[in-house]
């Protein structure tokens, strides 16, 4: 689907004026990183300190050595917050110069997003500036795994260039608790064994550091994150796929999943590793068909579910009965494979509690609001499955105040206003025939290449040669 019209809104949009907070006179200071390699495993820890403030983010993850450049990471993982406090980051010790450069543009793409206003790019100052790492070739892939649709989706899709899959504990705790850690150890060990991956578990507290130590704000970070572990683990790996989260139909029309941008995959990378975002091409029930279609063994296996952390549920690792259980369940439905996907939960797919759902207003309400949106027109589409129909609309109309509100409601449209902008321009560019593809699922040839060849404000010669070769 075209992104014109939400890269043109919320990439390319200037910050608005006085939305950026006002200089904070201290700076955000981590480092220098103590790194301590001893059977296999490195440790590494890093004070962190804002004012009065001090706290310690400590990183742990197998390896055959130490990290050629832990303060990659360490810039990485406090941008955000930095931008946030509106204050100089800085790193007491080496940033690579590649890493440095991108995260400077990566800040002033940032910034331009409506949801983050009232953050503003900040200078990022390193003990030393290293020069650009050497990449040794023949690394293979790693991907970002948490069990989820998503994270099935991106491995299998990727299955044959994969080494590894990395498992973060701590991404969605501030302490994880020990026996929850051995659990989720387990599942991955025996899911990589299942795709002939390695499993990388890496335990990290950067929430804690983050949200409950300096009072920040943990979406922000989150999303970054992965990223952040990639230059770490850049030794093993070439390319860090982030499974996506979002198509980039829905993409479009909910603002705040603009800052998953695949856009700003290639300022979060540097030449040891590169960031790819990864299955933005199907909406979330097309992942369960497929997966259901192509390769059944996993939705039994399927982990979902956060009930465990946010209302303390005890049992399976799917309580069947959160919102996230339900929409995952719905769409399982919704392909014929409740049977066997309904294994993996410990409640089975209970309409009148789907129906009765509302999806509050919150920085990803309307992410999900749009998940459910979307099933429901796939099953209009198809005249299918009128209970479930009825269920989606009834929680759609409770949770109106979260359903998608970006640039235009036109979730349904084949093919969006074309609005041009120099992000847009730039980023297909890098891809056509990849977007060209996923287009044409979409409209027809004549409406596509219109569209692209008419656009005026394509900059690059280089771009519209590619654009033409790629639409004949």
């Amino acid at each position: 689907e075209p992104l014109a019209q939400a890269v043109d809104e919320v990439l390319a949009r200037p910050l608005a004026a006085g939305a950026a907070p006002p200089p904070s006179p201290a700076p955000l200071v981590v480092g220098p990183a103590r790194v301590v390699h001893a059977g296999g495993r490195v440790e590494l820890t890093a004070p962190v300190r804002h004012g009065d403030v001090s706290s310690e983010l400590r990183i742990g993850y197998p390896a055959s050595g130490p990290p050629e450049r832990p303060g990659d990471a360490l810039a990485l993982l406090l941008v955000h917050h930095a931008m946030r406090l509106g204050t100089t980051l800085r790193v007491d010790d080496a940033v690579s110069a590649d890493v440095l450069a991108n995260l400077a543009e990566a800040q002033r793409r940032w910034a331009t997003i409506r949801v983050w206003r009232a953050t503003r790019p900040v200078p990022i100052e390193a003990a030393v500036v290293a020069p650009p790492r050497v990449p040794r070739p023949g690394r293979g892939w790693a991907a970002a795994f948490s069990g989820g649709v998503d994270s099935w989706h991106a491995a299998l899709a990727h299955r044959e260039r994969l080494r590894a899959i990395v498992y973060l504990h701590g991404i969605d705790e501030e302490e994880p608790a020990p026996e929850r850690r051995a659990r989720d150890g387990e599942r991955l060990a025996a899911d990589a064994a299942a795709l002939g991956l390695e499993p990388i578990e890496v335990e990290l507290n950067v929430r804690k550091v983050v949200v409950r130590d300096l009072g920040g704000i943990w979406d922000e970070t989150y999303a970054i994150a992965p990223t952040a572990i990639a230059h770490l683990l850049a030794d093993r790996a070439e390319r860090f796929l982030v499974p996506g989260e979002v198509s980039y139909g829905e993409l479009q029309v909910a603002r705040e999943t603009a800052k998953y941008h695949p856009y700003l995959d290639r300022w979060t990378g540097g030449s040891a590793v590169a960031i790819t975002t990864a299955g933005m091409d199907l909406r979330r029930h097309e992942k369960v068909a497929l997966l259901a279609r192509e390769h059944a063994w996993v939705l039994p296996r399927l982990r979902v579910c956060f009930a465990e952390l946010t209302d303390g549920h005890v049992g399976g690792p799917n309580c069947g009965r959160c919102e996230k259980c339900l929409r995952t369940l719905a769409a399982l439905r919704a392909c014929g494979a409740l049977a066997l996907g309904e294994e993996a939960f410990d409640a089975p797919l209970d309409l009148a509690r789907l129906a009765a759902t509302t999806v509050p207003v919150s920085s990803v309400g309307e992410i999900r609001t749009g998940f459910h949106l979307a099933l429901l027109e796939d099953l209009r589409e198809r005249a299918a499955d009128l209970p479930l129909q009825e269920a989606l609309r009834s929680l759609l109309v409770r949770s109106r105040a979260a359903l998608p509100h970006g640039p235009e409601s036109t979730i349904t449209d084949r093919v969006l206003a074309w609005r041009s902008s120099p992000a847009w321009a730039e980023y297909l560019a890098g891809d056509a025939e990849t977007w060209l593809h996923a287009l044409l699922a979409h409209t027809t040839e004549a409406e596509l290449r219109d569209a692209l060849l008419a656009d005026p404000e394509v900059p690059s010669l280089l771009a519209r040669t590619r654009l033409r070769r790629a639409a004949r």
